[in-house]
């Protein structure tokens, strides 16, 4: 993610990933999924779009990059399409290629329903750290999706964290670990604060709000699955279960006559 007139490429420096180690404790290295879902590929292909359309039209990064001074004036729908628009081809390359290698595999596991809201929180909270850093004086527009890419690296690392990657395609690390590392450096670069071309706030943010939603919806499971526990408990005390798995209410006293 990029503050333009800057430019930059993808901020937590990540490289390629490997599968994780098969049988025998052997590693075993994958570039990337195997296959992509209707999800990704749509965010795929609304990236290129967007970055199509900065070239074609000047005034499209001022209009649909997210201006801090616009937003607090009510061009609130910056929030949602920063993350189409890009600061140069490496830069639109590089979160391209982070989306499909962890966003792909994620949109599997998680479903649709939950994937959606993976990405539109990790992609809101990048947003809603860079306008409050800004100030409603900022005027330096901020464009790409990489706020989404933390934040699936982050899910991506709590979900499978014994699978190794391979960082800056040299560096075998763990998924957990990588995780740690990126929120890390982010962290030290938002209190460093001498690398300006570079939203590491907006990177930031994506990681936190990943991961309250993910810790929320856990949290949610759980209650969830108290509730109906406790309701199938009350089910069973009101129920007596016979052969066959029917049920049959309790016996409750004789019954009142009926008058017409």
């Amino acid at each position: 993610m990029t503050q333009r007139p800057f430019g930059g490429g993808f901020g937590g420096g990540m490289g390629g990933r490997g599968g994780g180690f098969g049988q025998g404790g052997n590693m075993r290295v994958q570039f990337g999924p195997s296959r992509v879902g209707p999800i990704v590929r749509g965010l795929l292909i609304a990236n290129v779009a967007g970055f199509v359309l900065q070239a074609l039209f000047p005034w499209f990064t001022d209009a649909f990059g997210l201006v801090p001074k616009l937003v607090f004036r009510g061009w609130i729908w910056q929030l949602a399409t920063f993350h189409f628009l890009h600061g140069g081809v490496g830069h639109l390359l590089m979160n391209m290629l982070m989306l499909w290698m962890f966003g792909a595999e994620l949109e599997f596991k998680f479903g649709r329903n939950k994937f959606i809201w993976l990405v539109v929180l990790s992609g809101l909270g990048a947003g809603l750290c860079q306008v409050v850093a800004s100030g409603p004086g900022g005027i330096i527009p901020t464009v790409g999706a990489s706020g989404i890419v933390f934040g699936l690296l982050l899910a991506w690392g709590l979900t499978w964290p014994d699978r190794v990657v391979l960082v800056a395609f040299i560096i075998p690390m763990k998924g957990k670990w990588m995780a740690v590392m990126a929120g890390l450096i982010e962290f030290l670069y938002v209190l460093d604060g001498r690398n300006p071309g570079i939203a590491h706030i907006a990177h930031l943010g994506g990681m936190i709000f990943a991961y309250v939603f993910l810790r929320y919806d856990t949290l949610y499971m759980r209650v969830r699955k108290t509730y109906y526990e406790r309701k199938l408990e009350h089910f069973r005390k009101k129920y007596r279960v016979v052969d066959g798995g029917k049920s049959e209410k309790k016996d409750e006293g004789p019954t009142k006559p009926t008058y017409h």
